[in-house]
């Protein structure tokens, strides 16, 4: 017995060697099956059992004696093979479990039945075992992966049964791996479990059971009668001919005599025909193995087409994938364009603007008297501080949500301000608000204009499928090229990944960047990229 059944029959269970039969064998299969497998059993005393096998089930009464039991000593008990004595198991697709759980019964407990099982199997599995030893490790991961496509396509037990027959050990385990990996029924074992396979059997001492036998076998003793006077009559009209044949054959004697004269100018060819017979075979040779490289080409192109079509659909994704980055590019470059436009305007309009306040006269500024020196004095310190400028923008939506689905929480916005500004000079606050008609958020506008941020709001606006839309990073991003030129710190209190390239932006302008924000919902681009990650923590929380 091949090492190699043997390890395949310690790995595999029951229920998964029940799912292999059932896939690759019909009911036929099955029956012929059993019957080999019911060979060895011996028959005698009018067809009744003499011997079971230890620890296990009759044998399915259903193949009693036949033809197909050579070894059957007795008269045919049982007339149909697809009959069934038991009144529990009937219809076809119950007649196929019973026999896919004793064969499985079978192969575990009796080693005949186990080689019977194993050639069937091997010779059923034999295209699918030729293909998979074609293929290399990575092409049957690839292709033999998923237990689902291998059952719809009808190829299950064979492609597993053949996995575990193949010589390389990656292959085979890959074979357990699709037995465990499957999803299996409830099939026939859990079904039959605690049955036993002798109920539905007769027993042959029961009162009237041989009165059928008895009859069936006067059918068949007047059936032989008959055959007996046919042959009998038959043996009689063969002698006729003998007689006939005899005299024929005489006559035929004296004809060879003249033909073996003639046959003797013939002998000559003989030697000619040995060598056209030798040539022959030689090409019955070639052509057996032309048919054999003409089907490995048709494999091979078969598999090439294959490899086409996936690589036609690779091609396509790969040109959408790289028409949708460059979209994604020349929109970027374009905001970016706008946003150097409205750097360089800001910064025309920062100067100009710097300059007006330095040529204001005292009684302009703030609407008091302050002499001109003095007044210059505070223009300057204002504009020529030590302490680094500082401008805050939180992104009110953003955070908000953040702490409320994590925490169930709200942010303290004036201790964010001061934790973030710290002893640094403070230019400027803005707090971006989405209104949503449906929430009064005024006394919250009003706390926080109240502390110090400039609020700037905007309506959710309402797209034409139903979907809603709010949000101020482009806004956001214009307001802080906007204000470089008066800053020295940018603070964005927001963890969206989409102001990466506006960190980056800020940092070629050689102003620092910083960010607060939830950890969990700050994109790690933007974490590595910024000068300073504040993680809020439960100190800013209320």
């Amino acid at each position: 017995m091949p090492q190699n059944l043997e390890w395949i029959r310690d790995q595999v269970q029951k229920p998964q060697l029940a799912y292999i039969l059932d896939d690759c064998f019909d009911t036929e299969e099955l029956t012929s099956l059993v019957l080999k497998c019911c060979s060895d059993t011996s028959l005698g005393d009018g067809g009744q059992y003499l011997h079971l096998r230890p620890n296990r089930g009759t044998p399915p009464p259903v193949f009693a004696a036949t033809d197909q039991c050579p070894r059957t000593q007795g008269p045919v008990l049982s007339g149909e093979v697809n009959s069934f004595p038991s009144p529990s198991i009937k219809g076809k697709s119950h007649k196929k479990e019973w026999f896919v759980h004793w064969l499985t019964e079978d192969f575990f407990d009796y080693l005949p039945s186990f080689q019977a099982i194993s050639d069937g199997l091997s010779q059923e599995i034999d295209l699918a075992k030729q293909q998979i030893g074609y293929m290399n490790p990575e092409e049957i991961l690839y292709f033999l992966s998923c237990p689902n496509q291998l059952q719809e396509q009808g190829i299950y037990g064979r492609t597993v049964w053949a996995l575990l027959q193949d010589k390389r050990n990656l292959i085979q385990q890959h074979g357990i791996d699709l037995l465990q990996a499957c999803d299996y029924p409830d099939f026939v074992p859990n079904r039959f479990e605690g049955v036993d396979r002798r109920d539905g059997i007769v027993p042959l001492d029961q009162p009237g059971y041989l009165r059928p036998v008895l009859i069936q076998l006067k059918d068949q003793l007047h059936q032989l009668e008959n055959e007996n006077k046919n042959i009998k009559q038959q043996n009689q009209e063969l002698q006729r001919q003998l007689e006939i044949s005899t005299q024929e054959y005489t006559k035929l004697e004296t004809a060879n005599s003249s033909f073996k004269k003639e046959l003797v100018p013939l002998e000559d060819y003989e030697a000619h025909i040995s060598t056209i017979e030798f040539e022959n075979e030689k090409l019955r040779q070639e052509m057996a193995q032309q048919s054999l490289q003409l089907k490995t080409l048709q494999e091979v192109q078969l598999r090439k087409t294959e490899f086409d079509l996936e690589l036609s659909t690779l091609e396509d994704l790969n040109a959408k994938t790289e028409d949708t980055f460059h979209q994604m590019v020349s929109e970027f470059r374009s905001n970016l364009d706008k946003l150097e436009w409205l750097h360089q305007s800001s910064k025309k309009a920062v100067g100009s603007a710097r300059k007006r306040l330095l040529n204001l006269v005292p009684e302009t500024v703030q609407g008091t008297e302050i002499q001109n020196g003095a007044q210059n004095s505070m223009i300057s310190d204002y504009l020529h501080s030590d302490q680094p400028k500082v401008g805050v923008f939180v992104d009110v939506q953003n955070m908000f949500y953040a702490a409320k689905d994590r925490y169930a929480s709200r942010l303290d916005y004036i201790k964010l301000l001061d934790l973030t500004v710290g002893p640094r000079r403070l230019v400027a606050a803005y707090a971006y608000i989405v209104q949503i008609p449906e929430i009064d958020q005024s006394s919250f506008l009003a706390l926080l204009e109240h502390n110090g941020y400039r609020i700037k709001a905007k309506d959710l606006r309402l797209r034409g499928d139903g979907s809603a839309k709010g949000d101020w990073d482009v806004g956001i991003a214009i307001d802080i090229v906007s204000m470089l030129d008066v800053l020295d710190v940018v603070i964005l209190a927001s963890g969206d990944g989409d102001f990466c390239p506006l960190a980056e932006l800020v940092q070629q302008k050689n102003k620092r960047i910083e960010v607060i924000a939830f950890e969990h919902n700050t994109a790690m681009d933007l974490q590595r990229l910024v000068d300073q990650f504040y993680p809020v923590g439960s100190e800013l929380l209320i």
